[in-house]
């Protein structure tokens, strides 16, 4: 629970200030803000959707950095 917390933190904060890996766009933002107040919810689906939704913009990035 504390380490999905912690995700959720730094999904807010990636949301919030534009950037993760690198600039994020609009779309990508909303995903961050959504996955990190799904990950400091505590229930299960909650944990695995912010998981999914922060792999999603994890892989985004990572894509187009290559």
């Amino acid at each position: 629970m504390s380490l999905t917390a912690a995700a959720g933190i730094v999904a807010l904060a990636g949301g919030f200030q534009g950037w993760l890996i690198e600039r994020t766009s609009r779309l990508e933002q909303v995903m961050l803000l959504a996955a990190g107040l799904l990950l400091v919810y505590p229930k299960a689906w909650a944990d695995l959707t912010g998981l999914a939704l922060m792999a999603v913009v994890i892989a985004l990035q990572w894509r187009r950095r290559t």
